[in-house]
């Protein structure tokens, strides 16, 4: 994106124009305003590092005018026999994935990194600690208030027991997948979820 723009023009020759005039070229072949953000920010880090080292005096992309970020699809809530169907048909792990996620509205990144230390099934609880996004273990939740202790219904206990009787040893997460790793959001997505759905 960046080189067919800009091509060999020198980064101190580079102007706040010339920034608003790529991402307004990329707005008009149609590109989301999320890959505006991203096409903005990228030029604007590399702006920031050359000015850090004395090269340029400041961040020609800094106050870049993007379009409003809009939704492009509605949210939709399952329906209970949506729920119902979907834990019928899910095979394991991804059932219990789904009604632990269901019944608590931990993040997919928050079930998938529980280790089996963080469940606690004769006290009713799980103790949310790290996040797994995209196959990559992060040490801390989404955000500092998201490390916590939830609750858990009778149901999820029952859920979570049963699964306990199947899950493959030899692994310290709680879902692992074939690797003895964190399951990857994507894969679960892809191979159980959609399928099913």
């Amino acid at each position: 994106h960046l080189l067919p723009f800009f091509g060999v023009q020198r980064l101190c020759d580079i102007t706040r124009f010339d920034v608003q005039t790529f991402i307004g070229q990329k707005q008009r072949h149609g590109y989301a305003p999320k890959t505006l953000a991203h096409l903005r920010s990228l030029p604007s880090k590399v702006f920031w590092v050359a000015a850090s080292w004395g090269w340029m005096n400041g961040d020609p992309a800094s106050g870049i005018e993007l379009p409003p970020m809009e939704k492009r699809r509605e949210s939709r809530v399952l329906s209970l026999g949506e729920i119902v169907q979907l834990s019928q048909t899910l095979k394991e792990p991804a059932r219990t994935i789904f009604i632990l996620g269901l019944l608590t509205a931990l993040r997919i990144g928050e079930v998938l990194a529980l280790r089996v230390e963080d469940v606690n099934l004769s006290a009713g609880w799980v103790w949310v600690r790290r996040n797994v996004c995209r196959g990559h273990v992060q040490d801390t939740p989404k955000t500092k208030c998201s490390e916590r202790q939830v609750p858990l219904a009778s149901f999820v206990i029952a859920a979570l027991r049963r699964w306990t009787e199947l899950r493959p040893e030899g692994s310290a997460w709680f879902f692992p997948g074939g690797a003895g790793t964190p399951y990857h959001d994507r894969n679960l997505l892809r191979r159980e979820i959609r399928p099913a759905c």
